[in-house]
């Protein structure tokens, strides 16, 4: 063989070596690649299921309450019925018309209330309904 021609041989075989072994590297990084591709679709899987999980108790306990507060609500609604069934069975049920607040809660004006634009006026002292002095 000639020296050009064994040249040529020694650089093909370089070459043949060098294309296999950055094939197998390519297909080392495509492996990899798709080894860390599967756990992080397995990590996201876990994850979503983790979340719909959450998710699904969230909405049983909303439900629990929003049937528990219209529970309360037909029980109250219930009970205010009975109480006014009550009152006006027994008669005791008064228009404001009827019934006057008690002494205490009964104050009043002895003169009529003084226009706003005579700030200076005194006071008009308050009294109660029966005349005495609302202190």
């Amino acid at each position: 063989m000639s020296t050009p021609n064994r040249r040529g041989l020694e650089a093909k075989r370089e070459s043949d070596e060098l294309r296999d072994e950055a094939a197998k590297q390519a297909r080392q990084t495509v492996h990899g690649a798709d080894e860390r591709a599967s756990q992080l679709i397995a990590e996201a899987t876990r994850q979503r299921e983790a979340i719909e999980t959450v998710i699904g108790d969230l909405a049983q306990e909303r439900d629990a309450v929003v049937a528990k507060v219209r529970k309360l609500a037909e029980h109250l609604e219930e009970t205010a019925g009975g109480v006014a069934r009550e009152a006006a069975v027994s008669g005791s049920i008064t228009t404001s018309e009827d019934s006057e607040p008690p002494e205490e809660e009964a104050i009043t004006r002895t003169a009529p209330v003084a226009a706003v634009e005579d700030l200076s006026a005194e006071p008009t002292p308050l009294r109660r309904r029966n005349g005495s002095p609302a202190v």
